[in-house]
């Protein structure tokens, strides 16, 4: 996301590198087979960031090999405030864009949308969409970042750039006439095919055609389509007045509180808030551990479409990743106050999820933050493994 996602390239290619990383040893049975306990691990690689104040308030939810769910909570919803819970609302900042991506796989199953169809489509006429040469942006591209588009709208990142109250909520006044200005300043190069490049822009564009497709506010779209049909009633892409005063409270890493964020458009690239126990019914889902009619569109998102950096391949938004030997998904999220980091593994069926009010800025890049989700992963992959021996 913008100022906080401007460090997105250096979180994923900082992700490779723990390929070569020690895992923590895990303390096993008699029968060398079953994990005695998860809070020591992840004690012990969450009490240093609340210690070093690099987080205010962090929860971890699990999903074992075994088809447990484990939550840990940790430090404070705000300043004296009390210690966050597996029903603590946060902002999950860009892991709206995999829920945009089962969105779109959804339409598709039910041929409302097609993944080649031009994104000029199925937006309104006064929202017009640059063109690579002749060729027009398609959703899969979107989806995919593989547009051309840059990171954020030209005159947006102009406005962050020299206003710190955008800055520190970047959506809330970017509105349907300035997302008309800033497509018409973008110039793309004529190329059949471009490389992988991370775009808000892009995926909050798909997320405004896919709600405007449907005649209904991307809010009300998702609501209907994924988080109901899921039974997640505490996430949500409008938080209410009441969801509002019970969230937790964002903060820079210096813990400066900061106000939340708001959209006026572009809502499909980071808008979503949620709760760790709604994170983890979600990733269930994908894990293939509940049923849900949304299983085959759920698998569509993880089919690997395009390389995106070093042995990463990039599917519907999610990053395909080998971890362990086995498949993995993944997505960060980050806002100017909070961050977020999930993974899942189908086979053997385990999930991660982490959220943090505490942003990552020019002062803590957060990098520790998610060294922590892709440890505990590899961490329930091997434990895993070992059970199915």
């Amino acid at each position: 996301m913008m100022t906080t996602d401007d460090t997105f390239s250096r979180r994923v290619l900082f992700s490779m590198s723990l390929i070569t990383l020690s895992v923590f040893a895990l303390p096993l049975r008699a029968d060398d087979k079953q994990p005695i306990s998860w809070k020591g691990q992840v004690d012990a690689l969450v009490k240093p960031l609340i210690e070093k104040k690099k987080a205010v308030g962090m929860v971890v939810g699990i999903i074992t090999p075994e088809g447990n769910r484990e939550f840990f909570c940790y430090g404070a919803t705000k300043a004296g405030g009390p210690e966050p819970t597996p029903d603590t609302m946060f902002e999950i900042g860009s892991v709206s864009k995999p829920i945009t991506a089962l969105l779109l796989a959804l339409m598709v199953e039910k041929g409302e949308v097609k993944l080649d169809d031009p994104v000029q489509l199925h937006l309104p006429k006064e929202i017009v969409v640059p063109r690579r040469g002749k060729q027009e942006i398609t959703l899969l591209e979107l989806v995919t970042h593989t547009s051309g588009f840059p990171r954020n709208p030209p005159n947006q990142h102009r406005l962050v750039t020299t206003d710190e109250a955008i800055r520190f909520n970047p959506y809330g006044k970017y509105d349907a006439k300035q997302l008309a200005e800033g497509l018409a300043e973008i110039e793309l190069k004529a190329e059949a095919k471009p490389a992988f490049a991370y775009s808000n822009l892009g995926m909050g564009l798909l997320g405004d055609a896919l709600a405007h497709k449907a005649g209904v506010s991307y809010a009300e779209l998702v609501r209907t389509r994924i988080f109901e049909p899921l039974k997640l009633k505490d996430t949500t892409a409008s938080p209410s007045k009441a969801q509002r005063e019970g969230m937790a409270t964002g903060h820079t890493s210096k813990g400066t509180a900061l106000p939340p964020w708001t959209f006026q458009t572009l809502h499909g690239c980071g808008a979503i808030c949620s709760t760790p126990k709604d994170m983890l019914t979600h990733h269930e889902a994908f894990c293939g551990r509940t049923e849900t009619k949304s299983r085959k569109a759920m698998q569509a998102t993880q089919d690997k479409h395009f390389p995106a950096f070093g042995g990463t391949s990039i599917g519907l938004s999610w990053f395909v990743q080998d971890m362990s030997g086995r498949q993995v998904c993944w997505h960060n999220g980050g806002t100017t106050g909070f961050k977020m980091c999930n993974y899942f593994c189908e086979k053997p069926g385990v999930a991660v999820v982490i959220l943090c009010n505490t942003g990552s800025d020019a002062n803590d890049d957060g990098r520790d933050f998610y060294r922590t989700g892709e440890n505990l992963i590899r961490q329930l992959i091997e434990s895993g493994k070992k059970a199915e021996k």
